[in-house]
């Protein structure tokens, strides 16, 4: 509940206003409730943060991992469309958090998840590489990784309406499908 409570007030454009008082007020606890799950603000966004980056290694993994039973167009599709339908609807929660880890971030907690994201996106992409259709290794899932947080990382803050039409989805669709196919003669 407290944590509904950040993403509503902040996505009704209430950030400013966001203190532990508003956010007790709004889950309907004390004070001292939020306090017990969390010693302030900081902490309740580094949490929605750290839910986000684990939501993007279930996408990977969801995506990448049906390559075998999907192309791998089909595969890349499902995850692209669907990162820019969550990111669509949460744009403003999305800029929020980013404005706010910006300020107050833990590197270290995004140094760790991303870690782990590599770590687990190299497994599913060594996984489908015995398919042949995929190239593998940790380059390439660093690549990957970062390639895709980066474009949406700046579509979010300079270009949110690109999540409007089918252009940038496309493209980096096809980006996506050029990191991971195995260039001609390897």
């Amino acid at each position: 509940m407290i944590l509904q409570s950040v993403v509503a007030l902040v996505t009704e454009g209430k950030e400013e206003n966001l203190t532990t008082g508003k956010i007790a007020e709004r889950a309907g606890v004390s004070v001292g409730s939020v306090y017990q799950y969390f010693p302030g603000k900081e902490a309740i966004f580094s949490s929605l943060i750290e839910w986000h980056l684990k939501k993007s290694l279930e996408d990977f993994r969801t995506a990448l991992g049906s390559i075998g039973e999907k192309s791998l167009s089909e595969a890349v599709s499902q995850m692209v469309d669907s990162n820019f339908e969550v990111r669509r609807k949460n744009a403003v929660m999305d800029r929020a958090l980013l404005k706010f880890f910006s300020r107050f971030g833990d590197l270290e907690l995004l140094n760790k998840n991303d870690a782990l994201l590599v770590q687990e996106v190299e497994k599913i992409l060594d996984k489908a590489a015995g398919t042949g259709m995929i190239r593998k290794g940790n380059t390439t899932a660093f690549i990957l990784v970062h390639a895709i947080r980066s474009t949406l990382l700046v579509t979010t803050l300079q270009r949110p309406e690109f999540y409007q039409n089918d252009e940038l989805r496309n493209e980096l669709k096809r980006m996506i499908i050029g990191i991971l196919t195995p260039a001609l003669g390897q």
